[in-house]
C-alpha cells in the first residue's frame, strides 16, 4: 500500500499526539481500512458554521417547483424561494448541500 505524503504527515503527528510510534499508527490505521473500508473523519468542534434556516417546508416547496418544471436553475429556486418565503435568503451553495441529499 502506498501512501500519499500528506497521509504519511497525518499519521506521524497522530502517532505524536497519541504517543505511540509511528510504525505502530500506522499498522492501526491500515488494520482500520481493511476492517471498515471507510475514512474516518474528525468533526471540527472549532468551525461548526452557521446553523441552516432550510426546513421541510422549503424542501417541498422546491419539490413543487420542480414537478411543475423540472428545468429550473438554482437561480430560479432561489428567486423562487425569496418570493414564497419573505425574508428567506439562500445561496447556491448552500442550496445544493441542502437539496444535495
Amino acid at each position: 500500500m502506498l501512501e500519499s505524503a500528506e497521509e504519511r504527515g497525518r499519521i506521524v503527528r497522530f502517532a505524536k499526539e497519541l504517543g505511540v510510534e509511528s510504525r505502530t499508527a500506522r499498522r492501526w490505521w491500515k488494520c482500520y481500512q481493511e476492517q471498515t473500508n471507510e475514512v474516518p473523519y474528525k468533526v471540527s468542534k472549532n468551525n461548526v458554521g452557521c446553523p441552516s434556516s432550510f426546513t421541510n417546508e422549503h424542501e417541498t416547496y422546491i419539490r413543487e417547483l420542480l414537478d411543475k418544471d423540472p428545468q429550473l436553475y438554482s437561480e430560479d429556486i432561489i428567486g423562487e424561494l425569496s418570493k414564497g418565503f419573505m425574508g428567506f435568503s439562500i445561496c447556491k451553495t448552500q442550496l445544493n448541500h441542502a437539496c444535495g441529499d
